[in-house]
């Protein structure tokens, strides 16, 4: 008798890139992945010039008075963010509920 082969596993580099992204999409959902993503490219093709930068402006939040937008920006992203998990719940609650 032949061996039956696995169709659940990708035999191409491509197809196991596919299958890893996938699956870290499922993991982390699409808002997550896309963090991700930008992070990765950032990370690969910034230069050393581009990355301490970001680093003084959105993490240290340096030069906060000549240019306020990051802080601003990041109050924007962190209540979309809280938003988004309080109504994620809701439905979560509600869907446990029934």
């Amino acid at each position: 008798m032949g061996k039956k082969k696995d169709k659940t596993k990708p035999k191409h580099i491509i197809e196991l890139n596919l299958y890893a992204l996938s699956s870290l999409m499922k993991e982390v959902g699409l808002p997550g992945f896309i963090v991700v993503m930008v992070t990765f490219v950032f990370l690969i093709f910034g230069t050393h010039n581009q990355k301490i930068e970001f680093i003084d402006r959105f993490i240290l939040l340096k030069d906060m008075g000549q240019n306020p937008f990051p802080c601003v920006f990041i109050i924007i992203i962190q209540g979309i963010i809280i938003i988004s998990i309080s109504i994620y719940f809701a439905k979560m609650q509600k869907m446990h509920n029934q």
